[in-house]
């Protein structure tokens, strides 16, 4: 039996005198690829948001990797979603005065990790992600696929357990996306990491292991 790396119970999220989400009850093991799909507006980034501990639930309760989000500060969970999860958002921010390199070593130094450590992480992921020549470039000067490769690696140098990814692709040029789902895919499936992945596309989500519809702040799971 896996092992449970996130729990949400009876989750309530209020957003403009609406329940964004509402009541939403799910559990996710260990290493799973699990979906969420819906249209815009139906709180799927509200939901990823409360997974991520950005927000914190007005109602029910939200436990990641044993922690429970609900109850800590935000500082509490700041260093939280810092330390052990990845973040994967439609539109990957990079400072720009930095290069790739400096961009992808800034979480590592936050988190206090030696230099060379550092710098080890951040070639084995951009190696995993197949775009090491772009490491000197500054941000602006990538591609919609590079940027997304280097968020990519900038999230697996951290070596986090559960990945969050929020309409990762959901700007793509068709076949660019489809390349990098792929390797979303391969790279999840060989380190056994967890991918929740929340989008609009159901014949993307379809290729999950377990699909749930978001709808009107309600999950439903589905059988496809």
């Amino acid at each position: 039996m896996k092992e449970i790396v996130v729990r949400i119970k009876d989750a309530v999220k209020m957003k403009e005198g609406r329940r964004a989400v509402n009541g939403v009850c799910m559990e996710v093991g260990s290493g799973e690829l699990v979906a969420v799909q819906g249209k815009s507006g139906s709180g799927k980034t509200t939901l990823f948001r409360l997974l991520a501990g950005i927000d914190k639930p007005d109602a029910g309760w939200v436990e990641v990797l044993g922690e429970p989000l609900s109850e800590l500060s935000e500082e509490a969970r700041a260093v939280f979603r810092r330390n052990r999860l990845g973040l994967l958002e439609q539109r990957p921010a990079f400072l720009p005065e930095l290069s790739v390199m400096e961009n992808l070593a800034l979480p590592l130094w936050l988190r206090g990790i030696p230099k060379k450590e550092r710098e080890k992480a951040i070639h084995e992921a951009m190696a995993a992600v197949g775009a090491p020549a772009i490491l000197e470039a500054r941000p602006e000067k990538l591609s919609w696929a590079e940027r997304r490769l280097a968020a990519l690696a900038r999230t697996l140098a951290g070596n986090p357990q559960v990945l969050l990814a929020d309409e990762f692709l959901g700007d793509c040029p068709e076949r660019e996306g489809e390349a990098m789902w792929d390797s979303l895919l391969d790279i999840v499936r060989r380190t056994g990491q967890t991918l929740i992945y929340f989008t609009t596309d159901m014949p993307l989500a379809a290729q999950a292991e377990r699909c749930c519809v978001l709808r009107d702040g309600k999950l439903t799971e589905v059988t496809l």
